[in-house]
Formats: structure tokens, sequence, C-alpha cells
């Protein structure tokens, strides 16, 4: 592991840092950009603390985005992040023997206008490297999929799928009404309140009924 480590931290490295949240194209098609500028390709994950502070809480758990990411064949290794300015990650892969090259971030993001950006790229500048920004991927995001998703619950399509038979979960289509409470657990609900118990049981689980954790 040492021979490997030690291999890699002599050549062009590249730093950038992801959610990771509801894996989609967007995510993939950035990291495949960003390798194309370095030949070690090291990615931070941001924990569900840090994303929630800024943005909301991810639907998927840290853990499993971490393994996710890492399964990514543009993605060499991964490191945990606890703070947007990249400054201290920079500064500890740098102290650990990296040579790191490379900063990434999209274009939704510009040094003059976000100050952790700002404070990132003036760091990576002082040790030599550069802040690379690959154009923003506008067809897909994490945002735009949970919006999506809604969208067409909210018009009447089957976004959940059946489960079991058919016919049953046919006969127990939920009454829906406008701002509530889901009757299972007595939590707020931005949009539907679900009055059949059953049905209400089978969509708790879904993204669709914890709204609030969905949107900011």
């Amino acid at each position: 592991m040492r021979d490997y480590m030690y291999k890699y931290r002599k050549r062009n490295v590249g730093y950038a840092f992801v959610v990771g949240d509801l894996l989609h194209y967007g995510q993939l098609h950035f990291l495949k950009e960003c390798k194309k500028h370095c030949d070690f390709l090291i990615v931070g994950i941001y924990t569900d603390e840090l994303t929630e502070s800024y943005k909301r809480r991810p639907i998927i758990p840290f853990e499993e985005r971490v393994e996710l990411i890492q399964a990514l064949k543009p993605v060499d290794m991964v490191v945990t992040v606890h703070n947007r300015n990249c400054t201290p990650m920079l500064e500890k892969l740098t102290e650990d023997g990296w040579k790191v090259k490379y900063l990434f971030h999209g274009t939704d993001w510009k040094p003059e206008s976000d100050v952790d950006l700002r404070k990132s790229r003036d760091f990576i500048e002082s040790i030599g490297g550069q802040l690379i920004q690959p154009e923003y991927y506008k067809g897909r995001t994490t945002t735009s999929i949970i919006k999506e998703i809604l969208s067409r619950y909210e018009n009447g399509e089957n976004v959940i799928g059946n489960q079991g038979n058919s016919q049953e979960v046919n006969d127990k289509k939920p009454h829906l009404e406008r701002y509530g409470r889901c009757d299972p657990c007595n939590s707020d609900l931005r949009v539907h309140r679900i009055t059949n118990t059953d049905r209400a049981d089978y969509l708790h689980t879904s993204l669709l009924i914890h709204l609030d954790l969905l949107l900011p």
C-alpha cells in the first residue's frame, strides 16, 4: 500500500469535491472532465453535517455516498470533507506528500463571488497549482431530479411503482389534501397529507413523503 501511495504522490494530482447525493450523470460528467487534466484524482466527499449546513440533508447517507463515488472509474481516492473551504484539506494532502497541482470546481461557482472558492484558489496557486473549472453540466442535477419526482407525483403519476398485488395497491389510493401532517408519524408535510393509513405506511418510506427534507 505504501509503495502504491508513493508512486502517485509525485504525479499530476488533482483534487475535486462533491456531495454526490442521488448519483447522476452530471456528477459523473464532472469527474470525467477532471480526470482529463490529471493522472490521479482525489475526490473529497462532503459529510452529511456539512451538506445540511448550507443546502439540505442528503438523501443518501455519507457512508453510501463514499462507496458510490469511490466505485467510479475516474476516481482514484476519496477523502472526508468537513469544510467548504478546500484550504485545510489541500494543506493536509500537501503535508502527507501529495503534489496537488489542480483544484477542480464547476463553473456554477465563481471565485469572485464565493469566499470559500476564492480562498481555495488562492491557496492552490500559492503552492504552484491552479484552479480549473470544467463547464457546469446543466442537463441533470440532484435538485432537478427531486423537483421532477415531486412534479410527477403532484400530477398523479405513479412514481413509486407497484409493490405486491397491483390490484391491492390500486385499491388503496391515498386521499390527498394540501398542507397537513402525515398520519402514521405526525410529521409536517409541505404539500400533501395521506389519510389512508395503509397507503400512508407504504408511502412513508419513500422520498416523496418528507418533503421538508428534500427542498431547502
